[in-house]
């Protein structure tokens, strides 16, 4: 499963749409360590698009949702279900550490 692009238009239609957790990945193009993460983030996405669902939002396009969800770093990883937000993580994260913030 692809990792979507979200912005401040469609975020809550595409984030809080379902059941499934959701990754989301607060970046921006110039931020190294984003990419990084991204990298991971699109590995994990195929071997658990069954799970759980995965967007990328750049904060340089995002401000609204950036800020309220109070984005102070990046990368920050926030994952939400049944419209909640359940964790969240400022800097690079290691699979393992991305899997169990996802709870799968």
């Amino acid at each position: 499963m692809p990792v979507y692009r979200v912005t401040d238009m469609n975020f809550n239609e595409s984030v809080f749409r379902g059941t499934t957790p959701v990754l989301v990945e607060f970046t921006a193009g110039w931020c190294k360590p984003c990419k990084e993460l991204a990298s991971i983030i699109e590995k994990i996405s195929d071997d658990k698009k069954e799970e759980a669902e995965f967007y990328i939002a750049d904060v340089d396009e995002c401000y609204a949702i950036a800020a309220k969800y109070r984005i102070t770093a990046l990368p920050t990883v926030i994952v939400f279900k049944d419209g909640q937000q359940i964790s969240k993580h400022e800097g690079l994260a290691t699979r393992e550490k991305l899997l169990e913030l996802l709870g799968v």
